[in-house]
């Protein structure tokens, strides 16, 4: 069995890097379960069996939207936005966090806006890797909803901003 009702996101990462664990597809979506397994709306597959991520993320609206792996100086994590609210223990996550296989913590005191896509861009092959986040806000885009530092690139429509984030 898989998930169920939705799955929005997927990403490998190596929790443990070069040790002697192996990579696992983690994937974000709108759940409760992963095959059986409790798993709130992120769970992990190791090609064996499902389990959770911690203690999950806590969903204030919409599902966990985007992952990726990113190192952003401080070892590989996987990064998760969407409309989530908090883990499952309770701690205040607002919409943007990284896992680095122990637990999650909020990034940059967390975004105002919904975040609905993550990706990695490294423009010169040389280790200057950026972590980009398409995030779909009403706010102005002047970096007041306390995103993590970073530039920011409007793209149409205007309810639409792409970031540069430094992922810490």
């Amino acid at each position: 069995g898989g998930t169920s009702p939705a799955v929005h996101s997927l990403a490998v990462f190596d929790e443990d890097g070069p040790g002697p664990g192996l990579p696992a597809l983690f994937v974000g979506g709108g759940f409760n379960s992963a095959g059986g397994v409790s798993a709130f709306n992120i769970a992990r597959w190791n090609g064996v069996i499902w389990s959770a991520v911690g203690p999950g993320l806590r969903l204030a609206s919409q599902p966990v939207r985007a992952l990726a792996e990113f190192d952003n100086g401080s070892g590989p994590a996987l990064y998760a936005a969407g409309d989530f609210v908090g883990d499952g223990n309770g701690v205040s996550i607002a919409r943007f966090a990284r896992w680095d296989g122990l637990a999650w913590t909020e990034l940059g005191g967390g975004i105002s806006a919904t975040g609905y896509a993550l990706g990695v861009f490294d423009p010169d092959g040389q280790e200057s890797a950026a972590l980009f986040a398409k995030l779909k806000t009403g706010a102005p885009l002047d970096g007041s909803d306390a995103a993590p530092a970073g530039e920011e690139v409007e793209v149409a429509p205007s309810s639409i901003s792409v970031r540069v984030l430094n992922g810490s």
